[in-house]
């Protein structure tokens, strides 16, 4: 934590500090716990966040697919303004499931007579969705249903030999063709749902009704980490500066943290070395500049920033004529400059690992990876008397007010009591989500009815 010592102390104004009991009530104004009662690899989760930005621009989303039975868990940072972040928020994990749903299931939902919302055909919500205009609703679920129709015409052995049979139990669950299955799906969701919000946005110039909301969502970004568990599969997909970290109990009770996204930006230089690849070399002292792409962009992959994705010819036709002060970038000669194609780690669970915590990148302004385990992992085992039950507080106390000689109050009072105007300075908006694994249950898996079956 020495290393961010810089921007902890930064605010020295000590005028109309919070009380303890003050600060607290601002720390747990967002949190919430889920204890889940369905049986399977996650057995809770807890959430909690705090904004910097008015309004916050990150979101987040918790969710159980209903047909494949697996769960979801998301964190979603914006940037430019809250709308993608929002956006994906509502539609990325219809997108997922709409992929995971094994096809009987899924030509029911999006059968023409169908009239409920699909996504709540699709998911049961953890979290709720943040609300959106009702138009930018209808526009978003045309969407999902001509992805859904699509899917159903393709005889794709993806999608026909999906991951999980009728019942939802998983046909081999250790078998690598399962594994591959949940990463393509993943990644096909991802790459789907950021076309729909380009092609959405292009077709709603002509209706000024809905143009600002699809092209603000265009136009603003967010980067994202996204797991998904079934069985004893964690699969992970980020594009961006979010971050996953498994929490696993080793030898001697040591708790071990285990990285399963990479930050995609110029700190990362295999990262650097794929964005220098696709561009001619002549640009390689314009592309990346000031750390920054093109000189503006701090992440080298996110949903959204179509300004870095659409020609100059679809920019000066689609964009300019209704947001005049908008335009592409300098030196913007082979677009496309940015890629929303997730990196993806997966992960065999075992009885040995104990959570996940995933968080935007203004939780690890402050915590390493390394710090967010063990300090999740004490609070786990009892090893100290937390002020917070809620191990997502718990961290956002840590990452605000903790130092080598335990919480500084006075620290953490200051930091929510910097004026508006200037917070964002000092610190991000913070989601942070940790999921609960079920020891007993990781322990027994695979059960001996699902290996007769397989073996039958």
């Amino acid at each position: 934590m020495a290393e961010q010592g810089v921007k902890r102390h930064a605010f020295k104004d000590n005028v109309n500090l919070l009380s303890p009991v003050q600060a607290t009530e601002i720390l747990r104004a967002n949190e919430m716990s889920r204890i889940l009662t369905r049986s399977g690899a996650v057995k809770a989760v807890e959430w909690n966040q705090l904004g910097s930005n008015i309004p916050i621009e990150d979101t987040l989303a918790v969710a159980h697919c209903k047909h494949s039975k697996g769960m979801l868990f998301g964190v979603f940072d914006g940037h430019s303004g809250p709308y993608c972040a929002r956006v994906l928020s509502n539609w990325m994990f219809p997108y997922i499931a709409t992929a995971l749903t094994p096809i009987k299931e899924l030509q029911n939902i999006f059968s023409a007579e169908h009239s409920k919302d699909v996504r709540d055909e699709l998911l049961e919500n953890v979290t709720e969705n943040i609300a959106l205009v009702p138009e930018l609703h209808e526009v978003y679920t045309r969407s999902l249903r001509k992805y859904a129709a699509e899917k159903l015409k393709t005889d794709s052995t993806l999608f026909e030999t999906t991951l999980f049979d009728d019942a939802g139990v998983g046909k081999d669950a250790l078998a690598d063709d399962v594994i591959n299955d949940a990463a393509a799906s993943l990644e096909q969701a991802f790459l789907r749902l950021d076309d729909d919000l380009s092609r959405e946005a292009l077709a709603s110039t002509k209706d000024q009704k809905i143009a600002f909301e699809t092209m603000a969502a265009a136009l603003s970004g967010a980067v994202s980490n996204v797991a998904h568990v079934h069985n004893n599969i964690l699969s992970v997909a980020n594009v961006g500066d979010c971050q996953t970290v498994l929490g696993s109990l080793g030898e001697g009770n040591k708790w071990i943290s285990t990285r399963l996204s990479s930050k995609h930006t110029t700190e990362n230089q295999l990262e650097l070395n794929r964005v220098f690849s696709e561009h001619p070399p002549k640009e390689r002292n314009s592309v990346i500049v000031g750390d920054r792409l093109l000189g503006h962009l701090m992440p080298l992959r996110a949903f959204g920033d179509f300004l870095f994705k659409w020609s100059k010819e679809v920019i000066q036709e689609h964009v300019i004529p209704y947001f005049r002060n908008v335009a592409a970038p300098l030196n913007y000669h082979t677009p496309p400059y940015l890629t929303v194609r997730p990196e993806i780690r997966q992960h065999r669970l075992s009885d040995k690992d104990k959570f996940l915590i995933l968080a935007t990148d203004g939780l690890w302004d402050f915590l390493t990876p390394s710090e967010a385990v063990k300090i999740v992992g004490e609070h786990l085992l009892g090893h100290e008397a937390p002020e917070d039950v809620n191990a997502a507080t718990h961290l956002l106390r840590h990452a605000l007010a903790g130092t080598a000689a335990g919480l500084d109050h006075d620290m953490l009072a200051k930091l929510l009591t910097i004026p508006k105007e200037i917070v964002r300075n000092y610190r991000d908006d913070i989601s942070v989500v940790v999921v609960y694994f079920d020891s007993e249950y990781l322990q027994k898996y695979p059960f001996q009815t699902e290996i007769s079956a397989q073996a039958a």
